[in-house]
C-alpha cells in the first residue's frame, strides 16, 4: 500500500476527531488513575472499595460497548446513513453529567462535613456516578472511533488512527505534569482535600472537552468510500487504535 493521502486530514470530522482526543487525553489523565484511586481509598481505607469503584465502569463498558456500537453501526431507515455521528454525539450530554456529578459528589463528600448516613450515600452516587463514565468510555472506544473510520476512505486509516492515537498518548502524558503542577500550586501532600481539588479540576477539563462531540458532520462521512474490506473487496490492513 501506497503513502496515504494528506488531503484526507482536511476532512471535518477527522480534524474535529484528532482535535477532540487530545482534549480527551489531557483530561482523562488529570484525574482518571493514580489521583482518582488514592482518593477513593481514602474515603474508605479500603482496597475492596477501590475494586469495586473501578469494577462499576468496567463492567459498563463491557455490557454497553458491544449493543452500542452494534445500533451506531446500523443504518437508520429514514436516511440511509449510519447512526455513528447521533451517537457520538451523545458524548456530549453523558460527559457533561458525569462531570457535573462527579465533581458535585467529591466536593460534597470532601468539603459537605456530611457524616454518618448522608455521606454513605454521596460515597455510593460516586460509584454510580463511575458507571456514567464507563458508558461514556465505551461511546469513546467504539462509535467514535467507527465515526474517524468513516470518515477516511480504505487504504488510509492506519496513518490517521495512529495520529488519533499518538495525539491521545501525548496528551495523557500532559495530565499527569497538569496534576503535579496543581500539587505544587495547592500544596504538595495527597490529603483528601487536595485529591479532590485536582480530581474537580479534571472534571472542569472534561466539560471543556464535551462541546467537542457535537461538532461531528453527517455530511463527513465518506459512505462506500469508506466501506470495510468485505464490503468494497480490496486489500486493507487498517484497524482501529484503541483509546481507553
Amino acid at each position: 500500500m501506497g503513502a496515504p493521502d494528506k488531503r484526507h486530514g482536511g476532512n471535518w470530522n477527522v480534524k474535529c476527531a484528532l482535535g477532540t482526543s487530545l482534549l480527551i487525553g489531557l483530561a482523562d489523565s488529570v484525574w482518571n488513575g493514580t489521583v482518582l484511586a488514592t482518593y477513593i481509598y481514602d474515603l474508605r481505607h479500603s482496597n475492596t472499595f477501590v475494586g469495586i469503584v473501578e469494577a462499576a465502569n468496567g463492567l459498563t463498558q463491557l455490557f454497553i460497548a458491544y449493543p452500542v456500537g452494534a445500533w451506531a453501526d446500523s443504518k437508520d431507515p429514514k436516511t440511509g446513513k449510519k447512526r455513528t455521528i447521533f451517537v457520538t454525539r451523545l458524548g456530549c450530554p453523558a460527559t457533561l453529567f458525569a462531570s457535573i456529578a462527579t465533581g458535585a459528589l467529591i466536593w460534597g463528600i470532601t468539603f459537605g462535613g456530611m457524616t454518618g448516613e448522608p455521606e454513605k450515600l454521596l460515597v455510593w452516587a460516586l460509584v454510580l456516578a463511575n458507571v456514567v463514565w464507563g458508558a461514556v468510555e465505551a461511546v469513546v472506544m467504539g462509535p467514535f472511533q467507527a465515526m474517524f473510520g468513516d470518515s477516511l476512505p480504505t487504504g488510509d486509516r492506519s496513518y490517521y488512527y495512529a495520529l488519533l492515537y499518538a495525539g491521545y498518548i501525548g496528551a495523557s502524558a500532559a495530565g499527569p505534569s497538569l496534576s503535579i503542577a496543581l500539587f505544587a500550586w495547592w500544596g504538595n501532600d495527597w490529603s483528601p482535600r487536595r485529591l479532590a481539588r485536582v480530581l474537580v479540576a479534571g472534571m472542569a477539563l472534561e466539560c471543556v472537552s464535551a462541546p467537542c462531540y457535537l461538532l461531528f458532520r453527517d455530511s463527513s462521512l465518506l459512505g462506500a468510500e469508506a466501506d470495510a474490506v468485505g464490503e468494497r473487496g480490496d486489500d486493507d490492513d487498517d484497524a482501529p487504535a484503541a483509546i481507553s
